[in-house]
């Protein structure tokens, strides 16, 4: 989907590793009926990402009517995370009360990004950049959230999706990787990539509907399928066949 699987040498060296495996491993149906598009044959499993569910736990806290905090974790980088299209919603959406977004993390396009959000007047307004977090702060801005906000071109499987979920947030994304096996209609909402009117449209149902997403339903899900020893599950029953 990033348009990087291109040239004779690396499709060559990659039909010889897959050639030369006793299984292949992928996160989603998606991506292995991409490799198979692109003739790359093998025994496939799924084997998704995992999260430590002991420390992205949720956290009660007391929601206001009507408002809703919305969190977007990444390095920031446009071609992938589409901040633009992210700040261009949040403008457009500025007079609505109560709806603020906090960008944690950092990288070399940050500094582009706060310049945007101030010529959009939302900067410290409804848009704040919390810059670089470790871990522990990434799980407290999550259980400080209502949501996890993402507007990916493209994506695979992304870790963040399911350190929010297993704090027991719904999540807005889009439709690509995995993320329309990751985002159920009871997890939250997924919208096409790029499309800003439909991302505001989004937040705005959110906000409406926000008391309709369980938060323990949610956390329940992730920590049956990402959990350490869920993984670790899946794992084994790929390797014990194979080393019979």
């Amino acid at each position: 989907e990033d348009g990087n699987y291109t040239g004779a040498l690396l499709k060559a060296y990659t039909r010889k590793a897959f050639e030369a495996a006793s299984h292949v491993t992928v996160v989603s149906d998606r991506m292995k009926n991409a490799m198979v598009q692109h003739n790359l044959k093998n025994q496939f499993s799924i084997l998704r990402n995992v999260v430590d569910t002991e420390t992205f736990v949720p956290k009660k806290k007391i929601r206001e009517a009507g408002t809703l905090q919305l969190l977007h974790v990444s390095m920031l980088v446009d071609r992938e995370k589409n901040i633009t299209g992210i700040l261009n919603v949040m403008a457009a959406l500025k007079n609505e009360t109560g709806i603020t977004l906090k960008i944690t993390g950092d990288g070399p396009e940050r500094k582009t990004h706060e310049a945007l959000a101030t010529q959009l007047g939302i900067l410290n307004k409804s848009v704040f950049f919390s810059g670089y977090a470790d871990t522990a702060g990434v799980a407290q801005a999550m259980q400080e959230a209502d949501a996890l906000l993402m507007f990916s071109h493209f994506e695979g499987m992304p870790v963040t999706i399911i350190e929010a979920q297993a704090c027991g947030l719904p999540v807005i994304a889009t439709k690509t990787g995995a993320i329309p096996e990751m985002v159920t209609a009871n997890q939250g909402i997924v919208v096409a990539c790029g499309d800003e009117k439909a991302l505001a449209k989004a937040i705005l149902d959110l906000r409406t509907n926000y008391d309709s997403y369980n938060s323990e339903t949610i956390r329940n899900h992730a920590v049956s399928q990402y959990a350490f020893e869920a993984v670790a599950t899946q794992l084994q029953k790929i390797y014990d066949p194979l080393l019979t």
